[in-house]
């Protein structure tokens, strides 16, 4: 799409919180490549904090998942009052193929390996490879498509000076003195073992003296007491449920590393440049692992995986990964 200029544009990627993070550089290089155009972000409620602090962006709409039978008419209309030239849609699923059709939009970008019929919906498909590609990688792909550039690093996170004090505001620990621990995940075949968080949360502890700050929603609070009970040496500080969506950005800035399951959080830390151990069971690091070269991926040698199940009654992915591969990562992370 060679000089096209577009005055006002929209992106349509409304979750989850790793992949509109993913996303991010996306809008970063549509912004160089149109740096007068207006551009607004269709987004779930709740991970609009995420964009705080972004100048790249000048509006945000928001999109109740939960109540949207209830205020769809008047979201679509809304969508077509703004009267965009152009629709980027990402998300590239039935839902977000409809709001791209009927935002009223002459030009409707997607991806060609967009599911559920949303390749319908679009006036212009950009060509995804076969082969297993990142999701950072998939949405640059669309940046070339509108001759934007392809600088995949600028994720746009932000964080100021004074939110990067929350670590010792809200639970008296001082930045790089601590690790972050995430076990929970979506879905139950994304958890490793709380019996194995608990060993190297110890171990932690025991051998470098290091504390442990788990995180996660007030919903993984059963996963992070569990973690708590079978800790027999270590008093990790519990932040489950305790963190806005922008506390969380800003403590995860301030820590060493995390040690995660294949969630959110994880990916906020690659995208600000803080090092992940992540264990990966039933997803493929390749298409969603930490983007970048510094961050260690476990995952056990099993044929079924990744099998993309949620519900699994053997989850052998999980259980073959032992506590002491997970600590070596972790002397390896320390070491170097």
């Amino acid at each position: 799409m060679n000089g096209e200029q577009y005055n006002n544009i929209l992106i349509v990627k409304p979750s989850s919180l790793g992949d509109v993070v993913h996303a991010m550089p996306f809008l970063s290089a549509l912004r160089k490549r149109f740096p007068d155009a207006y551009i607004s972000w269709v987004v779930n409620k709740g991970l609009e904090p995420l964009f705080d602090g972004v100048s790249e962006l000048n509006d945000l709409i928001i999109f109740d998942r939960y109540e949207w039978r209830d205020t769809i008419f008047h979201f679509i209309r809304d969508l077509r009052k703004r009267r965009f030239d152009v629709v980027i849609d990402l998300q590239c699923l039935l839902r977000s193929g409809i709001f791209s059709f009927l935002s009223g939009a002459s030009v409707r970008i997607g991806l060609g390996d967009g599911r559920e019929g949303s390749r319908f919906f679009y006036t212009h498909i950009v060509d995804i490879p076969d082969t297993p590609m990142h999701s950072v990688e998939r949405y640059m792909l669309c940046a070339e498509y509108l001759d934007a550039g392809t600088d995949k690093r600028d994720f746009l996170l932000r964080v100021t000076e004074e939110e990067k004090a929350v670590g010792r505001k809200l639970f008296g620990i001082k930045e790089k003195e601590f690790v972050i621990v995430n076990p929970g995940g979506r879905w139950t075949t994304k958890r490793w073992l709380p019996s194995g968080f608990a060993s190297i949360i110890d171990y932690l502890e025991r051998v470098y003296g290091i504390r442990s700050v788990i995180i996660g929603t007030e919903e993984e609070m059963s996963i992070a007491d569990e973690i708590v009970s079978a800790s027999k040496i270590a008093i990790p500080i519990m932040a489950t449920g305790k963190t806005s969506l922008r506390e969380l950005i800003a403590l995860i800035s301030e820590s060493s590393f995390i040690i995660a399951n294949d969630t959110g959080p994880m990916h906020i830390a690659s995208a600000l440049g803080i090092p992940v151990i992540v264990i990966f069971g039933p997803t493929n690091p390749l298409k969603t692992g930490p983007y970048g070269d510094k961050h260690t991926v476990i995952k056990a040698d099993v044929e079924c995986a990744p099998c993309f199940k949620k519900h699994c009654e053997d989850m052998r992915c999980m259980k073959y990964i032992a506590s002491e591969e997970v600590i070596r990562k972790i002397d390896t992370q320390i070491q170097t």
